[in-house]
């Protein structure tokens, strides 16, 4: 189904419920790093303690031949950046409502004890119902919980100042996030126009965003 940062999604089908579902595994080049493997183990604790009709249910996890996988609702749609970047910004009607789908889907977590931290047009799938979706929570963490990672996942042209700088992070890097991806929704603009070649530059450009 698709190729991620750090993992791979394929279709697949349970024999005994009968239905299809999604398996994320890590791809090649980080199933065999513990510290990678811990992360996904993470990530499916993390979602499985979620359920809403706005975030991609999580239906089991577990080990075999020698990976460690999760078992996801599959959904039958498109993301958002694929939307835009085919058929151009959304209305604005459009693009608030999906918004507020994604806000709940985030309500939800938050309230699980979860940030997200990597949202983006990328991770919120609309169905064939035309229902908001919130998925991959891979960077979440626990609200008192530390990022130890040196390297920074998530797409820079979401992420709030805060994740650049390394600070403490809290329900505003998300609510920023999403605010970057509505901004993207609405101009089908999601990057800046010249390339930031540092952390630096980065969040100068982010400060005259704002400004």
């Amino acid at each position: 189904l698709g190729i991620r940062g750090m993992s791979v999604v394929l279709r697949a089908r349970d024999l005994v419920l009968n239905r299809s579902v999604a398996i994320k595994l890590l791809n090649d080049t980080y199933r065999n790093q513990p510290e990678r493997v811990a992360r996904f183990e993470n990530e499916s604790a993390m979602m499985a303690k979620v359920r809403h009709e706005n975030v991609v249910s999580v239906y089991s996890a577990g080990w075999a031949r020698g990976q460690f996988y999760i078992a996801m609702e599959l959904v039958n749609g498109r993301d958002l950046e694929t939307v835009v970047s085919e058929s151009g910004p959304l209305t604005p009607l459009q693009a608030v409502e999906y918004t507020m789908q994604a806000v709940a889907g985030l309500q939800a977590a938050y309230k699980a004890g979860r940030l997200h931290r990597d949202m983006k047009p990328g991770n919120i799938i609309i169905d064939s119902e035309g229902h908001a979706k919130v998925l991959d929570f891979g960077l979440a963490l626990g609200q008192q919980q530390e990022d130890t990672e040196e390297i920074i996942w998530a797409t820079p042209y979401y992420v709030p100042p805060e994740t650049l700088r390394r600070d403490e992070e809290d329900a505003r890097t998300d609510i920023y996030a999403l605010g970057m991806t509505l901004r993207y929704l609405l101009t089908g603009v999601g990057e800046f126009r010249e390339s930031a070649v540092s952390v630096h530059d980065l969040l100068k450009r982010k400060q005259r965003l704002s400004s």
